[in-house]
């Protein structure tokens, strides 16, 4: 029996060239998204341009890649092989320029909540190149809720992640206990204090995801709240809400209010002058900072000797911030 050859048009329409691939990557982002409009927040185009390509993809491929009922997308069967493989494609990809990175740098990569990242590793990362000159580090600050796929993805080697519960499917290399208490400017403090106490009344600066676990806007505040109970001297009369702890932070310092600090990220903060104990309760336990990686990575001597590192230095600032707290007038 004899097949029919593809003619030459059919050969060249599905011949990868740079407008196929383009169109493929722009239709693996509709898939994983599981619509236009959100592609289209991804990619940062329009939604009909995302529309247009999806369209031409589907016009050169000669198949139909969506099944299209009342503005809901699913892949057809033709969709489903074409995502499969440009999930390879993109993995692949991505393991090679993370080896390429690390055979030119013998770099790891490192992901970190923002706070940490300028409040205190920024300030440290000298100190790691001191005891390790031979690892470089390439330090990204982010907020994604980090996942095994996620890290692989990005071509992350270490994640450090401020929660309560380890996320599933990573290696906890090293942890700490965050410790928090509230925190003002000494304007702040001393005003508060010279009012009586049925009268101290203070805005509250809160990090509406402290913990990147779905918490509510307050949680923060509440935890420590419901452990100074009755012994708290000032009530909260106003909120104000950030999306970093950092924000917060800069609010206090300029007198609008008082924020939870962090032992770790405060410390600089409070040897300056910039920030004093806002309270009269002695620091509560919190979430931890946990230095994570994939399987893979764990095995890594310059993953586990950073861990390390980090670990010690975040005890240390936070021995060095209870001491610091106890002289505080």
């Amino acid at each position: 029996m004899e097949h029919t050859r593809p003619n030459k048009t059919e050969r060249e329409l599905r011949r990868l060239d740079a407008q196929l691939l383009s169109d493929l990557w722009v239709y693996r982002a509709v898939a994983r998204a599981g619509s236009m409009s959100a592609a289209a927040a991804q990619l940062n185009v329009t939604a009909g341009a995302v529309s247009q390509r999806v369209l031409r993809l589907e016009a050169r491929l000669k198949e139909r890649l969506f099944q299209r009922d009342k503005g809901r997308l699913a892949l057809t069967s033709a969709g489903s092989i074409v995502l499969e493989a440009m999930n390879g494609v993109s993995t692949t990809l991505t393991n090679a320029l993370s080896r390429l990175g690390r055979q030119q740098h013998d770099s790891i990569v490192v992901s970190c909540t923002p706070s940490l990242a300028m409040e205190w590793l920024m300030p440290h990362l000298q100190e790691f190149y001191r005891e390790c000159p031979d690892v470089e580090l390439t330090v990204r600050s982010e907020m994604s809720r980090p996942t095994a796929e996620w890290m692989k993805n990005e071509g992350v080697d270490v994640v450090i992640t401020h929660n309560r519960a380890r996320p599933a499917g990573l290696i906890e290399l090293a942890s700490l206990q965050e410790l928090t208490f509230p925190v003002c400017s000494r304007a702040y403090h001393d005003h508060l204090r010279a009012q009586p106490i049925e009268e101290r009344f203070v805005t509250a600066l809160h990090d509406d995801d402290p913990w990147r676990e779905g918490e509510p806007p307050r949680a923060e505040w509440q935890e420590w709240l419901a452990l100074a109970g009755s012994s708290c001297d000032f009530a909260i009369n106003t909120d104000r809400h950030f999306n970093l702890a950092s924000l917060a932070y800069q609010a206090a310092i300029h007198g609008q209010g008082m924020a939870m600090g962090r032992s770790v990220i405060v410390n600089g903060l409070l040897k300056t002058g910039s920030l004093v104990l806002g309270g009269n309760i002695p620091p509560v336990p919190s979430a931890h900072y946990r230095v994570l990686s994939r399987a893979e990575e764990a095995a890594d001597s310059r993953c586990a000797r950073f861990a390390a590192w980090l670990a010690g230095g975040l005890a240390r600032t936070q021995k060095e911030t209870l001491t610091l707290l106890a002289i505080d007038p």
